[in-house]
């Protein structure tokens, strides 16, 4: 990593003196585009992608753009995320599986569908269609925590959700500080193209937390 470093500095020490773009560095931005469609099939636009500081950051971002009142998720709770809906008065509907969630309304669903906290499963294809159908007929999003999926308890690896449902009602959420070090955080959303348009009108209200050389490093 420190040699990566010193190569930003020797062969990108001007950009280093620039502005931070809010949305995260487009060189990086491209990068993860590659990235996640070659590993993870998730189609999109570079600036469909937002960079930030960890998950609690992006989600904050996501919700400061989105009128939702109210979080499904597959209990026991990944409490940094929900404490970030508590934040923004959001109604907590914690469900035992995707059946009991594909019956009940709400704005989102937190999963993360190959590493299910705590026990590592991964959602099956079938339960994946079924939240999507779910979605679409919610008017919901899924907002699809795919942070370690390169780590997996069995032999077979499912396609993201994002991939199932061409990123309509997925949100996308990936980070590196499991495959690096992880205290480099930096995480990144990729938002659908209908929220996209909101944040768009409304990216330079945010400030960017992860510092260029990072980023560049990255």
């Amino acid at each position: 990593y420190k040699t990566t470093v010193n190569k930003v500095f020797n062969y990108h020490a001007e950009e280093l003196f620039t502005p931070l773009d809010p949305r995260g560095e487009e060189l990086l931005r491209e990068e993860i585009r590659k990235y996640i469609l070659k590993e993870r099939d998730v189609k999109c636009d570079v600036n469909q992608i937002v960079v930030g500081p960890g998950t609690q950051a992006l989600l904050n971002i996501l919700l400061s753009i989105t009128d939702g009142k109210s979080v499904t998720y597959i209990a026991p709770e990944f409490t940094k995320a929900m404490n970030i809906f508590r934040s923004f008065d959001f109604n907590l509907k914690p469900r035992k599986n995707t059946t009991e969630i594909a019956r009940l309304k709400a704005d989102f669903l937190y999963i993360s569908p190959s590493n299910i906290y705590p026990t590592g499963e991964i959602l099956k294809a079938q339960e994946r269609n079924k939240i999507i159908k779910w979605a679409h007929a919610n008017d919901s999003y899924i907002i699809e925590d795919d942070y370690n999926f390169f780590i997996r308890y069995n032999s077979y690896s499912v396609p993201s959700i994002h991939s199932y449902d061409n990123g309509e009602n997925v949100i996308y959420l990936g980070s590196f500080s499991k495959s690096i070090i992880p205290s480099i955080r930096i995480s990144y959303m990729v938002l659908p193209k209908k929220l996209y348009n909101i944040y768009r009108d409304h990216y330079t209200d945010f400030s960017q937390g992860v510092s260029k050389l990072e980023q560049l490093s990255l």
